[in-house]
This record gives C-alpha cells, sequence and structure tokens, in this order.
C-alpha cells in the first residue's frame, strides 16, 4: 500500500465518515440504503455542514 501525503488524506476521510455512519445508525441492507441517504441529508442540513 502506497503511503503518501495524498493516501493518508484519503484514508483519514473515509475513516471519519464510517465513524460518522456507525455512530448513526448505517444500516448497509438495500432496503435502508435509502433512508440512510435521506436521514443523512437531514443532519447535515439541521447542522449546517
Amino acid at each position: 500500500m502506497m503511503t503518501t501525503p495524498y493516501t493518508k488524506k484519503i484514508q483519514q476521510k473515509f475513516e471519519k465518515v464510517k465513524s460518522f455512519l456507525e455512530q448513526n445508525g448505517f444500516n448497509p441492507s438495500s432496503e435502508s440504503l435509502m433512508q440512510d441517504i435521506v436521514s443523512s441529508e437531514e443532519y447535515i442540513a439541521k447542522n449546517s455542514l
């Protein structure tokens, strides 16, 4: 695995997103994927992110 500053930054962003999804009850099943997307958009809008 390459460890350039760019790949480290991408890995950090991935870990941050993964953590956010897990903390907010992300469910990987295809049924709930749309609801997860909508919930994420609502959260982002509500918190001015």
